[in-house]
């Protein structure tokens, strides 16, 4: 597959990716200030070309290329908006976001400046190497997602700045955050529980053992600042010669006699079984041809060790009998929970400084001190020399870790027995966990554990019906496992709110639409007529009657009849047939992907023939799926009885739409006639009837006060008295 195949789909993204590899350096190393993308604004390898690039202030087609020309790099942001930022540092709408590839990598420097107003994510595509921050700065404005379930994107930051409206870190395959130096990340204080857990898990962490974390909520207002303070731990050393290291040290060797997990006794290696077994690489030996098992690119040896322990010292050998499968690469980690997690401790990437035959190659890591309470520890070799590289020993040194550090897990801060939730507003569980290791948690609903809510706080962005019920968390570390206290969540409405509105996503049509006492079914927007072509979009030109035919599809816009294409900064007025009571609204978009299908708009009412309008709601909605094609149903409910009572216009308002247009397939606005007070003479009294039930209530002027008439009902006989009455109906 091509680039652009694999990132045509990412629209509003600039995006960087490549068959082998690609890197984005941006920094005094590349150009002494900021730069600027001033050229084409869709898929481009123009980058090449200094004209496309510009320097502020004067905006002129003056820049440098920020990276390496001669990478393969393309650059995706459909429509007439530069890519990053302008040249007085302001974001244009559509916002853009920065993914980082398979293979990908990015570097900021000294004085190097990347402003993202929308995301950033890495490993979206595969494992990438590291994003480093050694100085400048990056902002994004909204989310820092590091790695996915399935690969690993990691984000190291030894100078400079990087801050964030919101972090993501999924630790599935190992990612992390790692901080040295002078680095420093900054995003927002409502993200403090989430950052205390990773931080308790080794997700974020100091580089080595040697950089502690400090995390400030002091610093900024509003803001938790995170920094690392001390020295690098670990020092990295690699000797090299024609002749064996034997006798190895092996004296404390952890290692010793174990075998990694998932494999037997004379278990063989790599792709050639001839070149020795699993044992070989802890028996304490270095046997040189014919003992070196071949480790091949993406194997990963976990070894759980006899005993916990504080380990003083790596070291790990290999051999070929020449300079082709000596090299050594690989990841050093440790767990101190029994295995749930892991902890980098230094990547490696070493190669001998002799030539010749018989080469042998030692890495040796010596460390300040000692890394205390491990259970595990693990090599990762992502990438090996020529796909196997032929190692003789691993050899981990320390020795037992004191008795008694261990805690069960507990609770500092519980749940509490109950909980109400404001419908649509932003709600949240969280507990203070305790124990030694740092427990891991899981939330559970009604008995039913939570996919993916594995952190102290259980975030709830828009709080809704299907959010109410019954909630605990379960923490559990190597020493056991315990409850919280099981929390009733419920939910009231706001009193404030007209309307709330759900959203509901899925991969086929909506039909058949309820469309039952639809008040706008086959009524065409003011300003249009029946048969109206509507505005073109890919060549298809909709009627405008396919807002309120009663029909949800075709969500295919390459049919005719397809989404009506409803704009940014566009609204529609609805005339209804007679002044109504709305009890429900409706709207529904469809799209053969997920860039047209979002829904943002205002939903409005006036009740004075059109002269004014007050709003009702505003819906932000986005699907919960993914797919093709995909349909989004946004269904609006009154808080009581109504949404809006003796409506005579409805007004729908789409501001700042995803991608400029979204296809809209049906609005549905449900609603009866408002009661109507019909008032004859039976001799000389008034007879009043009025439909829907209700009590009668009267004023001797028209704006009132009026006041109950106890015990009315239609229809209603009394004698007129007076000069003048006026009489409505309270439902």
């Amino acid at each position: 597959m091509k680039p652009y195949q694999i990132l045509q789909n990412f629209s509003r993204r600039l995006a960087l990716t490549g068959a082998l590899s690609v890197s984005l350096l941006l920094g005094a190393t590349a150009f002494g200030a900021p730069a600027y993308w001033n050229g084409p604004h869709t898929a481009s390898t123009d980058y090449s070309v200094e004209a496309n690039w510009n320097l502020p202030p004067d905006g002129a087609a003056d820049g440098v290329v920020p990276w390496n020309p001669t990478c393969t790099v393309i650059i995706i942001n459909p429509g007439a908006y530069p890519c990053v930022i302008d040249n007085a540092n302001q974001p244009h709408t559509p916002a853009t976001s920065l993914i980082i590839s398979v293979g990908a990598s990015l570097t900021i420097t000294t004085n190097g400046i990347l402003y993202l107003p929308d995301s950033f994510s890495t490993a979206n595509f595969g494992n990438c190497p590291p994003v480093s921050i050694t100085g400048g700065t990056l902002f994004i404005t909204n989310v820092l997602s590091l790695g996915t379930s399935s690969y690993r994107g990691d984000l190291s930051i030894s100078a400079g700045t990087v801050t964030a409206g919101a972090l993501s870190i999924n630790n599935t395959a190992g990612t992390k955050m790692t901080m040295s130096g002078s680095g420093a990340f900054i995003t927002d204080i409502s993200q403090l529980g989430n950052v205390e857990y990773w931080v308790a898990h080794g997700d974020i962490a100091g580089k080595d053992a040697g950089w502690t974390l400090v995390v400030d909520t002091n610093a900024i207002a509003g803001k938790i600042k995170i920094t690392a303070t001390g020295a690098d731990f670990y020092t990295v050393t690699a000797t090299s010669q024609n002749a064996t290291f034997d006798p190895i040290d092996t004296v404390n060797d952890l290692l010793s006699g174990l075998l990694p997990a998932g494999y037997a006794t004379g278990a063989t290696m790599g792709w050639d079984a001839s070149y020795g077994v699993v044992d070989n690489l802890t028996d304490g030996q270095i046997q040189g041809w014919g003992y070196s098992p071949l480790i091949s690119s993406g194997t990963v040896l976990t070894f759980a060790l006899t005993n916990r322990s504080d380990i003083t010292n790596f070291a790990t050998y290999s051999y070929w009998s020449d300079g082709g499968r000596v090299n050594q690469d690989y990841t050093l980690s440790v767990s101190t929970n029994g295995g749930s997690s892991f902890n980098t401790i230094q990547a490696i990437n070493a190669t001998p400084s002799v030539g010749g035959a018989q080469i042998y190659l030692k890495v040796e890591l010596s460390i300040a001190g000692s890394i205390k309470n491990v259970t595990h520890v693990r090599f990762a070799f992502p990438s090996t020399q020529n796909n196997g590289a032929g190692y003789q020993e691993l050899v981990v040194q320390g020795t037992n870790s004191p008795v008694g550090t261990l805690v069960a897990p507990g609770f500092a801060t519980n749940l509490p027995p109950a909980l109400g939730a404001g419908r649509q507003l932003p709600f949240a569980l969280s507990v203070t966990p305790t124990g030694e290791p740092a427990p891991v948690a899981q939330w559970y609903k009604d008995g039913n554990p939570i996919s993916g809510a594995t952190l102290p706080v259980l975030n709830f962005p828009r709080f809704s019906p299907s959010d109410v019920g019954t909630y605990f968390v379960t923490l559990t570390n190597s020493e056991g496992s315990t409850n919280s206290v099981s929390c009733v969540v419920t939910m009231t409405n706001q009193p404030s709110v007209l309307a709330f509105w759900d959203a509901y996503s899925q991969n086929a049509s909506f039909d058949p639409l309820d469309t039952a006492n639809d008040i706008i079914l086959g009524v065409i927007p003011m300003g249009y007529t029946n048969g109206q072509s509507f505005v073109e979009q890919f060549g298809v030109s909709a009627l405008i009657d396919t807002a309120t035919d009663g029909q949800f599809g075709p969500a295919n816009p390459f049919f005719p009849g397809g989404p009506l294409w409803f704009q940014s900064n566009t609204s529609y007025t609805w005339a209804l047939p007679s002044a109504s009571d709305i009890t429900n609204v409706a709207t529904y978009s469809g799209w053969q992907d997920s860039g047209r299908v979002n829904q943002d708009y205002t939903f409005s009412v006036s009740t004075d023939g059109g002269t004014t309008f007050h709003d009702i709601t505003t819906v932000h909605a986005a699907p919960s799926i993914s797919g093709s094609p995909l349909d989004l149903q946004v269904l609006l409910t009154p808080n009581g009885a109504y949404i809006a009572r003796s409506v005579t216009h409805v007004r729908f308002t789409f501001g700042n739409v995803q991608n400029g247009g979204v296809g809209y397939t049906e609005l549905v606005v449900q609603g009866m006639p408002s009661p109507v007070i019909t008032v004859t003479r039976s001799g000389t009294d008034l007879v009043l009837t009025w439909p829907g039930g209700g009590l009668l209530q009267s004023s001797t002027n028209v704006v009132g006060t009026y006041t109950d008439i106890i015990g009315s009902s239609s229809p209603w006989t009394n004698a007129p008295a007076g000069v003048q009455k006026y009489y409505r109906v309270r439902q």
